[in-house]
């Protein structure tokens, strides 16, 4: 009688969960690709050559 309550509820849990997973895989691998670039470009490499 009470036992149909309880497992409307649980369904709503699981759904939100795997949504904000993949919202912060994407960010990851963005930021990794303009960091390498970045770091070869202002080495300091040129100005001690001169």
């Amino acid at each position: 009688m009470a036992t149909v309550p309880p497992p409307d509820s649980t369904p709503e849990s699981p759904p939100p969960g795997p949504d904000s997973t993949p919202e912060v895989t994407t960010p990851g691998p963005d930021i990794d690709q303009p960091d390498p670039g970045t770091h070869t470009d202002d080495p300091g490499q040129p100005p001690d050559s001169i």
